[in-house]
């Protein structure tokens, strides 16, 4: 049998949705009802925004730390499935119902309320914590993943909520829009940079036999820049809070 469209599901695009019940559902969904015309993401103290992403996320980093490799990568397939559909729910929202909803692509992010578990943080937080322990044991050398070449882009936190204020203000338009510092540097680099902020004073070695990972990840934020927004914050200027914010954590564990 060929197929065929169906009309009624490029009309009711939001009504079939829910009825398949797409993740992002309830959030968007509500704030249909309460005519909240412009959606974005709460992040950290940005109070305006909906919905609160970050519990979402934490209670994935949890199942992430109790899952098995097979179960590791269902895991990450569902967390990829459930951004795809926030992403075209809010177009698919857009055009059935006139909602000025924007989807926004962020950077790798860093900054205040982070996570420094020894094994599942990213790069960025999880060296903080590596060169912080090393200095405080004494260590005289520390070695990192690979060659060191892999160039990464960072923003921090604050920036990234930042500019999801201003592009609720100057953006309007069903495609997604990235939002990054415009900053990269090699690990090798960020790895000096962090001992350098830490004052780490041993040797950094690379480890070859470990995999380097994806070549370069920078996102193209020229749109956003276009539109007026530029970070505030530089990583050199962000990691002493990064560091600071991994020092108030470690003080937190340590009081009875």
């Amino acid at each position: 049998m060929p197929f065929t469209r169906v009309p009624a599901n490029e009309t009711w695009l939001i009504s079939k949705a829910l009825d398949a019940g797409v993740p992002p559902q309830d959030i968007l969904s509500g704030a249909l009802i309460v005519g909240m015309q412009r959606v974005g993401v709460r992040f950290r103290n940005k109070e305006i925004f909906v919905p609160d992403v970050l519990m979402a996320a934490k209670a994935m980093a949890a199942a992430m730390d109790k899952a098995t490799a097979k179960e590791r990568i269902l895991l990450a397939v569902m967390a990829g499935q459930a951004k795809i559909a926030g992403i075209k729910m809010c177009q698919a929202y857009r055009k059935q119902y006139g909602c000025r909803f924007i989807s926004v692509m962020p950077t790798n992010l860093y900054g205040r309320g982070d996570n420094y578990h020894s094994e599942n943080a990213h790069v960025l937080p999880a060296l903080i914590r590596k060169f912080h322990e090393a200095k405080s044991a004494g260590v005289d050398k520390v070695a990192i993943w690979g060659t060191g070449a892999p160039r990464r882009e960072f923003m921090y936190a604050d920036d990234l909520g930042d500019a999801c204020v201003f592009l609720m203000e100057h953006y309007d338009d069903a495609q997604i829009i990235n939002a990054g510092s415009g900053e990269e540097v090699s690990i090798l680099e960020l790895a000096q940079l962090i001992a350098e902020t830490v004052g780490f004073k041993g040797e950094i070695a690379t480890d070859p036999t470990r995999p380097d990972g994806t070549p370069r990840k920078l996102l193209d934020s020229s749109r956003l820049h276009a539109l007026g927004y530029r970070p505030a914050i530089r990583l050199k200027e962000g990691l002493p809070l990064a560091y600071a914010d991994f020092l108030s954590k470690q003080l937190e564990t340590t009081q009875p």
